[in-house]
């Protein structure tokens, strides 16, 4: 997901540069590009003459983590260009040791300006920076859907003791 502050009548000059960016033969990978809903003078302004777009991506960005189970942070790591992409994704709690600023060159720095990296560096340690989530999900579902089983097997149960004792035969 890419997430800008830029305004939705800038969406094409966004995606188009998003996706004309190359580092040793490689480019972004494609995905959803999250633009503000205001027009561009009111962007503008909020980028350029207040200089805090982290106000609409810190709010953009706890809308889409109130989709999530309160106990499941989804936002794992985050690319940005500026050191107010790194507040929006610290103030959703998003792990410090996956937060990088791309500078103007395209050289990859933590946001603390530590470890210099490239893409493929950082690709080489994706599994390690990024692990997979599907698994612990499915734990969680499987483990409430399993108390939730439990839950209504009891409450079968019950009612089949409570229907035994007011005399009704419990056919299954």
């Amino acid at each position: 997901m890419y997430l800008t502050s830029r305004a939705i009548g800038q969406s094409q000059l966004t995606k188009d540069f998003i996706f004309s960016v190359y580092q040793d033969g490689k480019m972004l990978p494609h995905g959803p590009v999250v633009l503000s809903p205001d027009r561009i003078m009111p962007s503008l302004k909020r980028e350029v003459v207040f200089r805090r777009p982290e106000i609409f991506k810190i709010a953009t960005l706890r809308d889409i983590k109130k989709l999530f189970p309160v106990d499941h942070n989804p936002f794992y790591g985050g690319f940005g260009n500026r050191e107010t992409d790194s507040i929006a994704y610290r103030a959703v709690g998003m792990p410090l040791e996956n937060i990088y600023i791309v500078n103007p060159k395209g050289a990859i720095s933590h946001y603390n300006g530590d470890d210099i990296k490239s893409y493929a560096i950082i690709n080489s340690g994706v599994k390690e920076a990024f692990p997979l989530i599907a698994s612990k999900i499915k734990q969680k579902i499987i483990g409430k859907l399993d108390k939730e089983h439990a839950d209504h097997k009891k409450i079968d149960e019950e009612g089949d003791i409570f229907a035994q004792q007011q005399g009704v035969k419990v056919v299954c």
